[in-house]
Order: structure tokens, then sequence, then C-alpha cells
């Protein structure tokens, strides 16, 4: 009888350390991460504030941070005018360029981010210099930032063009 029990106590006693090492039950999930549903920050220091001038022939100078809780992705650049359309006999009885200066036409200047934060210290955007021969005047500087989640944030600061 004895026997019997030292036996049934060790059956127990495997049985036991074998469930325990499996792991006991497999069914449970894994929790999974909340999903990023923060957008990015844009902080622009230049250009200061709406109004801020340049000048023709200079690169055309950003400063500014990008944040994110997570991880950033890009940040895109457009440049518009608030130009009304001029005569078209305007440019040949004046001689006068008056066309706007249109960097991202076709596309946006876009700039490539990771971590969680990333800073530009006077960049020149657009990849040129501001054209001598442009329509001088109020213009608006366009900025999406995009996280890798796809949150976005954008911001806009007038500019001036002389």
């Amino acid at each position: 009888m004895r026997t019997e029990l030292t036996r049934m106590l060790a059956l127990v006693a495997v049985v036991t350390m074998f469930l325990t090492a499996c792991g006991g039950d497999d069914n449970k999930e894994e929790p999974q991460p909340e999903p990023d549903t923060t957008a990015p920050t844009i902080e622009t220091i230049l250009p200061a504030a709406s109004g801020q001038k340049y000048a023709i022939t200079n690169p055309f100078l950003y400063s500014g941070t990008f944040k994110d809780n997570e991880e950033l992705q890009a940040v895109e650049f457009t440049l518009t005018h608030t130009k009304t359309a001029a005569p078209a006999t305007l440019k040949t009885s004046t001689g006068v360029d008056d066309d706007p200066w249109e960097p991202t036409k076709d596309k946006a200047f876009k700039i490539s981010l990771s971590g969680k934060e990333q800073q530009f210290t006077e960049e020149t955007l657009f990849g040129e210099n501001i054209p001598k021969r442009v329509w001088t005047g109020t213009y608006v500087l366009n900025i999406k930032c995009t996280d890798k989640a796809g949150n976005i944030a954008n911001s806009s600061v007038e500019i001036i063009i002389e």
C-alpha cells in the first residue's frame, strides 16, 4: 500500500512539473500595444512669425523642430502664393517678370525623418535660392509632418518675398 501511495505521489509530482514547464494554458493571447493616435508636433522658429521677409536671390531658410511620441516619418514643405492673375500683356508691355515663385508647383519638397525628435537649423528649402525675377509679395509656407503610424500635423506661416 505504501508503494502505491509513493507511486501515486510521484505521478502527481511529474504531471504537475510537466504542466508547469509547458506554460499551462496556451490559449491566452499576448496583450497588443495601444495604437499610436497622437499626431506629431511642429515648432517653427524661422520664419519667426507671419510676415517674415526674404530677399530675392537669397536662400529660403527654415529652422524648426519636429517631435512625436513614437517615431517620425517625414516632413513636406509646399509654398503657395497669394497673387491674383495679372493681365497677360503685363510682361510683354513692361518687361517685368511678374510670375510667382512656385518651387513646389508639381510636388512637395519632402525630407525623411527618423526617431522621436528631429531639428533643422537654417535648412535651405526647395534646393535653390529665391530666383531674381519673380513676383514679390505674400506667400504661404505649408508644413505637413507625418509619423510612422500615419498621424499628421499641419502648420503654415505667411512670408513676404521682396
